[in-house]
């Protein structure tokens, strides 16, 4: 499996698909919502990691920046096929490394209670409950966040 950003066109439109994909699944108008995350990446310096295997894409994560020093992950998805494979780990370590590069130390995220093996996931990784930050948000929605510690080489003399 090959992991990493998006880089190019082909990359993006296979990424926006999953997405899309992603977005029916929870029943929401897949184009206006991918068109919105793809616009929120682009203003926020955010970011695509794929995680492909030859031609077939398997999974895609994207965050954005809300401040300075705090990210949102936006999306996380793996087609069904190749879930319970580790792909969603690899995709979540991936951008929680991304973001420790740039001294990002918060990261937010929100997802829906019906997601539990998301939120297991998330919770594998460190990810907390947190009060909503948000409003307008679906009736269940779970506010989540991750405190990244920098790494010895980050820290400042």
């Amino acid at each position: 499996m090959d992991l990493g950003e998006v880089t190019s066109n082909r990359q993006q439109a296979e990424a926006t698909h999953l997405f899309k994909d992603y977005y029916t699944s929870v029943g929401f108008d897949a184009d206006t919502a991918a068109s919105a995350l793809l616009h929120d990446i682009q203003e926020t310096n955010g970011r695509i990691f794929l995680a492909q295997s030859g031609h077939i894409s398997q999974g895609a994560i994207s965050y954005t920046h809300i401040e300075p020093d705090v990210a949102e992950i936006r999306a996380l998805y793996v087609d069904p096929t190749y879930r319970k494979t580790g792909i969603g780990s690899e995709l979540l370590a991936a951008v929680l490394e991304q973001l420790r590069k740039q001294h990002t130390w918060t990261v937010r995220l929100y997802t829906l209670a019906t997601m539990t093996d998301a939120i297991s996931l998330y919770s594998k990784f460190g990810f907390e409950t947190t009060p909503p930050y948000k409003s307008g948000m679906l009736d269940g929605t779970v506010f989540m966040r991750l405190k990244l510690a920098p790494q010895e080489k980050d820290r400042q003399p």
